[in-house]
């Protein structure tokens, strides 16, 4: 519930703003690094509490979790090659 919410505020403000679009992207490019830690914090509690395999519904937020977990730690290490490509795909 709490998730939803910050991710609907967050989202609404940045359609609704260009400024704050731009702030965000600019946030993005300078602290790869925060942003991955931060990610791993949110991502590996669902990883620990959640790694259930029993149905669909439960197999795709375990799936996803542990996608986030894996994409944060790449954010973390900062790995030249994916640099070049998240750069790439921003420009």
């Amino acid at each position: 519930m709490f998730y939803g919410s910050l991710f609907s505020i967050t989202f609404i403000s940045c359609i609704v703003s260009r400024n704050t679009r731009e702030e965000f992207t600019k946030l993005i490019n300078e602290n790869i690094v925060l942003l991955g830690i931060i990610g791993v914090v949110v991502s590996l509690p669902i990883v620990i509490l959640h790694n259930k395999w029993d149905n669909f519904y439960a197999c795709v937020v375990s799936a996803f979790a542990w996608m986030g977990l894996f994409k944060n730690f790449s954010r973390m290490l900062n790995i030249p090659i994916l640099e070049k490509y998240r750069k790439k795909k921003i420009e």
